[in-house]
């Protein structure tokens, strides 16, 4: 009596599994310091950033602020030494100004706890321009990149007016008296801005003389 054998198959099954990670890194926002600034002066912003309950962080954080005046406002390093004397890094690109901080930066700031804030501040120069303009206004806004997929919440960008110090020149007219026997050319020069004054202090030129007599 024997057996004849049969063959036995065991299947298998696989299934993939797609799993998103959802980061929230610490969260930025940002508030202009006072409603305006003066030419020949700085304002600040202030940087609020929120732990967003992180403890420890892996890479750094990248802020970059952006103002829309060209000619009318500028960062200034020598405005930022507060901030470079803690060891942050400040690069000045044009409109652009950026802002690195380290891991060690931001548990220091936020002292190991996952819902604190801590508050940076930024100033900016007013240029003092030298022409007689209506008060004007300017836009800082802020963008982040690292630090866990850090982000802007709440103000994306803050604004500040400008307040122009500049006056126009006080002109006054020119008399002279010409002598002409009626035959010979003659003239007359005079200086006319000899009478004329600048609250501001700035050097007066003729621009466009316009008018005979």
């Amino acid at each position: 009596e024997g057996v004849e054998g049969g063959e036995t198959s065991i299947g298998t099954a696989s299934k993939t599994v797609s799993v998103t990670e959802t980061l929230n890194g610490p969260k930025v926002s940002i508030a202009a310091d006072s409603t305006d600034a003066t030419e020949g002066q700085s304002g600040s912003f202030t940087l609020t950033l929120n732990a967003n309950g992180h403890t420890t962080f892996a890479e750094n954080m990248t802020v970059t602020l952006t103002h829309n005046m060209t000619g009318d406002v500028k960062w200034d390093a020598s405005l930022l030494s507060a901030l470079t004397d803690a060891g942050y890094g400040c690069n000045i690109s044009g409109a652009n100004l950026t802002l690195t901080l380290t891991p060690a930066q931001l548990a220091a700031l936020f002292g190991g706890s996952g819902t604190a804030t801590a508050n940076l501040t930024v100033p900016i120069s007013i240029i003092h321009d030298h022409i007689v303009d209506p008060n004007e206004s300017f836009n800082v806004s802020v963008t982040t990149t690292g630090c866990e997929s850090a982000m802007v919440a709440g103000s994306t960008a803050a604004s500040m007016g400008i307040v122009d110090i500049d006056h126009a020149p006080e002109v006054h007219g020119e008399t002279g008296i010409l002598m002409w026997d009626g035959v010979s050319a003659a003239s007359i020069q005079m200086d006319v801005l000899r009478n004329d004054t600048d609250a501001d202090g700035d050097t007066l030129r003729l621009v466009s003389p316009s008018g005979t007599s």
